[in-house]
């Protein structure tokens, strides 16, 4: 009876340690890796809900051509459907965590429309289609407890 007593007590603990494992908190590479594929799928949608969720006050976004914006301007674009993706693969997603700061470099093949005014034929709002390879970075900084995004920037590979 004491040997299977014996037996039993190590494959509780063993039960009981997995389950504790389980529960535990993400560390930060994957918190990270979650997030960055929350933008993906925001940006697919054009939800302006995950900037407003996670951006920081005094957020900065440049973007491929060379044009910077803010938190608020980048949620009026999203709401008005400036840029429509059609599709983001990430190739490569590099996570680099220093202490409270996760610094994220990606390739990534992106295409989208972007919305154009003027006139082609009766519409006086068309898209034009744009496809290409670009290497993203965005800045994440941990502040009581949550992941924030700080600053955004993309580069189109030529």
């Amino acid at each position: 009876m004491k040997g299977r007593a014996g037996l039993w007590l190590p494959a509780v603990y063993l039960v009981l340690a997995s389950w504790a494992f389980s529960q535990a908190p993400l560390d930060g590479r994957q918190e990270i890796e979650r997030l960055e594929e929350q933008a993906r799928q925001a940006a697919l949608k054009a939800d302006p809900g995950f900037v407003e969720k996670y951006a920081v006050a005094d957020y900065i976004a440049i973007t491929a051509n060379g044009m910077s914006h803010g938190k608020a301007e980048e949620i009026e674009s999203r709401q008005a459907g400036n840029v429509i993706y059609h599709t983001i693969d990430v190739h490569e997603l590099k996570i680099r965590i220093y202490g409270s700061t996760a610094i994220c470099n990606s390739l990534a093949t992106v295409t989208f429309g972007r919305k154009q005014k003027g006139f082609q034929g009766t519409n006086p709002v068309y898209y034009t289609q744009e496809s290409g390879e670009f290497r993203f970075t965005r800045v994440w900084v941990k502040q009581d407890g949550d992941w924030k995004l700080v600053s955004f920037q993309s580069t189109r590979i030529s």
